[in-house]
Order: structure tokens, then sequence, then C-alpha cells
């Protein structure tokens, strides 16, 4: 996919729906997201017990999307600095939040923190609001 500024609206739809399901993955498995390290946490357990296979194939499927998703969303995170920038990248990203808000998922839900990804704490105010 080619990243442009005329784009940006989908781009907006897909971190929305893939911050939606990451975050409804993380409710329903029993992991909170206030942060990057928790993130990497999540995954390497995730990886632990899929290794382990001793849970219903359910649950197993679950972890495997659980940590792909949030794979996926870091590579889209990356690529879309790359292409568009991080100035637009950040705009993607509050008006996800938002919107995420407003669908009654909290910030730390997803595990996309935009004070730590952007190197500010100040993006984080949308949770205040």
């Amino acid at each position: 996919m080619s990243l442009s500024t005329e784009s940006l609206p989908r781009l907006e739809q897909e971190f929305l729906a893939l911050n939606e399901r990451i975050a409804r993955l993380a409710l329903h498995l029993g992991f909170d997201l206030p942060d990057e390290r928790s993130v990497e946490e999540a995954i390497h357990a995730v990886s632990l017990h899929i290794r382990a296979g001793q849970a219903p194939s359910h649950t197993v499927h679950l972890w495997h999307e659980f940590r792909g998703l949030l794979v996926l969303r870091y590579q889209l995170e990356s690529r879309s600095v790359e292409t568009i920038g991080v100035s637009h990248l950040q705009a993607v990203m509050r008006t996800t939040e938002e919107r995420l808000v407003r669908h009654h998922i909290a910030p730390h839900q997803d595990g996309a923190n935009l004070g730590e990804l952007f190197g500010t704490d100040k993006l984080s105010d949308i949770s205040k609001k």
C-alpha cells in the first residue's frame, strides 16, 4: 500500500479498526497495555503461551491474532512515518484515539501510547477530556 496525505482518512480507518481489535483482545485475554513496555511484555507472554501449547485451540487462535495485530500496527506506524511523516501520523493517531474514546475504549487499552510514540505526554491529554 502506498501512503500519501490523500489517503489519511483511509489510514485513520485502518488504525481505528486495528487499535479497536487490539484493545478488545487485550481486555479479553487479560492484558493491560498502558505503555510500550507492557506491549513488549504481552507479546513475550503470548509467545510463551503459544509455545506451551496447553490451551484450547480458540484461545491459541486469539493469542496468535493479538500478537500479529500488535506487530502489524508497529509495521504500519513505521511505514507511515516513512511515507507521510511524523506530523501527519501524529494527526492520524490523535484522531484515532479520539474516536476510540467515543467508542468507550480507554487510550491505555490498545497499547498505542501517543506520548511515548511521539515523545510528548501532551498528546495523551485526550483521555482526560
